[in-house]
């Protein structure tokens, strides 16, 4: 009998936890559970899996702020979001923090299931890749590039295989900005900023603005305002943290 695959479910709706556990580990799957952000951050260090089932509005962290760690520590295992937000706007902000796939509650539990074993399949196609491409003397290394390039603000993700014993088959998903910084450039869900050479196009987006070095700080306020605001009907267009500490913002 092989080993199972292993699944964390980090959610805070008890309900919705008993039900997970039973029908993954009727599908044979060993089932791990925590309740929060932090919690959640805590077993994966400690604990392997295979996939995490993870839940948007938690305690302590926010499903977005758990990924975003995971990502930024180099972790590559496949994350399915849970949330029951259906805006694009949510979906969007996921999938540039860099989840595999996104469920909004009430999802079918056939069709989460589904997505849950096309997603271990794809991560067990993927270790089976080889990692190295073989050009007489030199070699080429495939992780690396595929690491190199999802380095770069402006990329999401990379794919890099080989599709012939002397071909490899690049494929490039584009980061999409979410605020301008200023007038100068772009920044991502990382707060990694980037300028593309047409600037004006992307004008519609909010504008934040402050000293450099703080633009992680912006970012992340910002984030929160817009998750606070938006169930009232407002929009982030602009924000400002000025020298003195004190903030500006217009909605």
């Amino acid at each position: 009998m092989g080993t199972k695959q292993r699944i964390l479910v980090v959610e805070d709706e008890e309900a919705l936890v008993v039900g997970l556990q039973y029908a993954l580990g009727r599908e044979g799957y060993e089932v791990v559970v925590a309740r929060d952000g932090a919690e959640a951050l805590q077993r994966l260090r400690t604990t392997a899996a295979d996939l995490v089932l993870l839940d948007v509005m938690l305690p302590k962290m926010s499903g977005f702020d758990v990924l975003a760690q995971l990502r930024r520590e180099g972790r590559t295992l496949p994350v399915v979001m849970l949330t029951s937000k259906n805006q694009e706007i949510d979906k969007i902000q996921g999938l540039d923090l860099g989840a595999d796939d996104y469920v909004t509650k009430p999802f079918s539990l056939g069709e989460l299931l589904a997505r849950v074993r096309a997603q271990l399949r794809r991560g067990a196609a993927q270790e089976d890749e080889p990692d190295h491409l073989v050009l007489g003397p030199a070699a080429i290394d495939l992780r690396g590039m595929r690491e190199e390039l999802e380095r770069m603000p402006w990329i999401a993700h990379a794919e890099v295989r080989r599709v012939w014993p002397d071909q490899i088959d690049v494929r490039l998903e584009e980061q999409l900005p979410i605020a301008r910084w200023g007038d100068e450039a772009l920044l991502n869900n990382q707060s990694q900023a980037f300028a593309p050479q047409e600037l004006d196009n992307y004008q519609h987006l909010p504008q934040l603005s402050g000293p450099k070095r703080a633009q992680p700080k912006v970012m992340q306020q910002y984030q929160m305002l817009s998750q606070l605001l938006r169930p009232m009907g407002f929009t982030v267009v602009g924000l400002q943290l000025r020298e003195r500490g004190s903030w500006f913002l217009s909605a």
